[in-house]
């Protein structure tokens, strides 16, 4: 029985693929259009342009110095009683020496854990494969 079958299905399947080959199609390659003015900032045209340039402004703040913590900068070792310098939105310096200006605000970092860069340490934004849920409720 299972032989017939076998061989009832060979047949099908040959039965199917008998036949000319289907012709390719050919058509004249694409010609870019330049005929409009050159791609702006985010053009794709220019080599590496980033097609979602940031549109990030800063936040006016005063400088703000963070003093005394453990600061795991990923770029090296666990710094121990150390100082993050934050400037204009940006790290401006890390270390055990930082340079404060006068007008920073100063914030004890005794006994706290410093990631720069880092915003969440853990998230599941995006995880799982649910279009019908929002992106705040996943997990």
């Amino acid at each position: 029985m299972m032989r017939m079958l076998v061989a009832v299905a060979a047949a099908a399947l040959f039965g199917c693929a008998s036949g000319q080959a289907a012709s390719p199609v050919t058509s004249a390659p694409v010609m870019p259009d330049t005929s409009g003015p050159p791609p702006g900032p985010g053009g794709v045209s220019a080599p590496n342009a980033d097609p979602f340039p940031s549109t990030y402004t800063p936040f006016a703040s005063h400088p703000t110095a963070i003093r005394n913590a453990t600061i795991f900068t990923a770029a090296g070792p666990r710094l121990e009683r150390a100082t993050i310098l934050l400037q204009n939105g940006k790290v401006a310096a890390i270390g055990s020496d930082v340079s404060i200006p006068a007008d920073a605000v100063l914030i004890d970092g005794t006994g706290k854990f410093v990631t720069p860069g880092l915003i969440d340490t853990h998230s599941h934004l995006g995880v799982y494969p649910a279009p019908g849920t929002e992106a705040n409720s996943d997990g």
